[in-house]
């Protein structure tokens, strides 16, 4: 943790904790305030503050000044108490909106003295160096006044530290009338600091930054209180902090309750560098999302956001919990997108992504989410999701655990609890380079299921899967696009279907299974080339098959344990070359081995079971091998 100021307790940022230039420049700023702005106690606690040099101190019991020389308090001349209450040195002193707007085109440290109750917009444009104290008093909205609060313009650094801005939204004519509480604007070249600045009841964007060089805001609080809003249409708008085309945002501790967009960072006519969001809680109950990242609806061609870091709290959310969307079509990629921390009650998506993101990084716990708890839908180079989640029990939507659409270099891990409403733990959708080491439980269709896009001669190529799956309503794992030099080491408990389903086709595939109490067979291969199979399959007295072999399965080695399924062994069906050796089939209501169809080129040797509905195999292939097989 950082420290803070002697005389003013401001909030100082620690090596690493941001960027280095904009740390240095927030801790510049801090310094610069803490050594002019007067402090005010009693005379006796004078001792207690430091004496910078052109400091001075008010002694409020005693009326007596002092001036700081850098090592001690000096008593000023008597003649120095009757300087201007409103102006000491480079300090401006104000208690009302006229003075307010009169003080901030000349810069400098600007306190406020009292509440202030504002009857027409602040506007103003300031080309020095601004710091604006608020702390501890309130600038309200008059009622009825109907316009924006403060609007600065300027062409130097700004600080805004303490302090409340109150909308006052019963006040207003809402919302046929929505105004931003505060407009910050700079030309691209200043940086803009927040610190402990509180915004409540908001009639529109509470802060809209826009076009600095840095914003960086610490400890800002909002609350919109949307809870009192009785049309959640009446909501848009009704953003937290908001900030358009500047090269670099940083949030730190951000608490926020919003009507819309917590926080969102938009990019229109400028490249946004860098993005991070760090620690606090973020919420939007009634409209929108928590944290969303885009290029505005009209952005320019160059707009974009390049790198994000977000890791916070999200709740209770009408919408996503953090999304980063190309609302304006660019096609530009965000190059690097690191996501942590925890979400919980989200009407939509934990997490959407429906830009193209490169390099993502997510790791999260998710609960209660209404749709995916993770869903990279715009595509990309790699990505890396880490999820601890479940459903909100509720849900009739197409939710998943995990979904992940057209990204290469793709591992997913975690658990994910679909609540007996969820459709696919893991949906992967045009991946490559794909592994998967993940815990999924509790989903009406499939555990992990790979598909593609349509596209002709798709295949998902170097899959490996380490995943324990349990109360599926479907397949375990199913794969209805080819796979290609695939290792599968699953278990599986439960599964309404298949344990195991590829359906389309693959080559080169090595499965380790153990599948228990499935519905149809514990492991069905379809047009599957160059495999191997070992494993436990236990039918639990269900079950079709152990194994199913269709539609062109070829060079296959199978050498497994499969016992109490209501059918046979291991059935194949127009499938060539296929090796069964060294397996244990027993307690089958059926036959150990069957093959059937244009099936060809078997070799049965070394195998073993007894208890089965049959003690003999039946193989319709011409060219054939059985030997040393024992059944009773």
């Amino acid at each position: 943790m950082g420290d803070e100021t002697r005389n003013h307790e401001l909030y100082r940022f620690p090596n690493g904790n941001t960027t280095d230039d904009i740390r240095k420049r927030w801790n510049e700023n801090v310094e610069t305030i803490d050594r002019l702005l007067t402090v005010r106690d009693e005379d006796a606690n004078r001792f207690e503050y430091r004496p910078y040099e052109r400091g001075a101190f008010r002694a409020t019991d005693t009326g007596r000044i002092y001036n700081g020389t850098g090592e001690e308090w000096e008593l000023a001349d008597a003649s120095a108490a009757a300087v201007d209450a409103t102006a000491t040195d480079c300090v401006q002193y104000v208690s009302t909106g006229a003075e307010l707007e009169a003080a901030i085109p000349s810069g400098g440290i600007i306190v406020l003295c009292n509440d202030i109750t504002l009857t027409d917009t602040v506007e103003a444009t300031v080309a020095d160096d601004l710091w604006l104290i608020l702390r501890p008093y309130t600038i309200r909205r008059d009622d009825g006044m109907n316009a924006t609060m403060l609007d600065i313009t300027a062409s130097a650094n700004v600080w805004i530290e303490g302090g409340i801005i109150d909308g006052n939204r019963a006040g207003q004519n809402f919302p046929a009338e929505k105004h931003d509480e505060v407009v910050l604007t700079n030309d691209g070249t200043d940086f803009l600091f927040i610190d402990s600045l509180s915004v409540i009841d908001n009639t529109n964007f509470s802060i809209r930054a826009t076009s600095w060089m840095g914003v960086l805001a610490s400890d800002y609080v909002q609350r919109t209180h949307p809870e009192d809003i009785t049309d959640p249409d009446d909501a848009g708008g009704l953003d937290g902090f908001h900030v358009f085309d500047s090269h670099s945002v940083l949030m730190v501790n951000p608490d926020i309750r919003a009507g819309d967009d917590a926080i969102a960072v938009g990019a229109r006519t400028a490249l946004t560098k860098h993005v991070n969001i760090r620690g606090g809680t973020v919420s939007s109950p009634i409209h929108a999302n928590g944290v969303k990242l885009h290029t505005e609806y009209d952005a320019d061609p160059i707009a974009a956001i390049e790198t994000a870091v977000i890791d916070c709290q999200v709740y209770d959310t009408y919408g996503h919990g953090v999304t980063i969307v190309d609302d304006g079509n660019t096609g530009n990629p965000v190059e690097e997108v690191v996501i942590k921390g925890l979400v919980t009650g989200v009407g939509l998506d934990g997490v959407y992504l429906g830009a193209t993101c490169n390099s993502v990084d997510v790791k999260l716990q998710v609960s209660d989410s209404a749709n995916h708890m993770v869903n990279l839908d715009g595509g990309g180079e790699n990505a890396s999701v880490c999820v601890t989640g479940t459903h909100d029990g509720t849900v009739a939507q197409a939710a998943t655990g995990c979904r992940i659409n057209e990204y290469d270099e793709v591992v997913v891990s975690g658990s994910y609890d679909g609540m007996g409403v969820g459709t696919a733990g893991v949906l992967l959708v045009s991946v490559t380079d794909l592994t998967v080491r993940a815990n999924v439980t509790s989903f009406t269709d499939a555990g992990i299921r790979i598909e593609g896009n349509g596209q002709p001669d798709e295949v998902v190529e170097n899959v490996v899967m380490n995943v324990r799956i349990a109360d599926i309503g479907g397949d375990g794992v199913l794969s209805v696009v080819p796979l290609q030099t695939a290792t599968l080491d699953v278990q599986v408990d439960d599964p309404g279907n298949h344990g195991i389903n590829i359906d389309d086709g693959g080559k080169d595939v090595r499965l380790d299974a153990t599948v228990y109490d499935q519905g149809q067979a514990g492991i069905r291969l379809d047009s599957v080339e160059n495999v191997i199979v070992s494993g436990v399959i236990d039918g639990d007295g269900g079950g079709t098959n152990g194994v199913l072999l269709e539609n062109g399965v070829t060079n296959a080695s199978l050498g497994l344990v499969v016992r109490d399924v209501d059918g046979n062994g291991i059935t194949g069906i127009d499938s060539d070359h296929i090796t069964v050796t060294g397996c244990v089939l027993s307690d089958l209501s059926g036959r150990p081995v069957y093959g059937t169809g244009t099936s060809d080129y078997w070799v049965l040797t070394s195998n073993q079971g007894y208890n089965n509905g049959s003690t003999n195999t039946s193989l319709s292939a011409t060219h054939k091998s059985v030997a040393n097989n024992l059944f009773s």
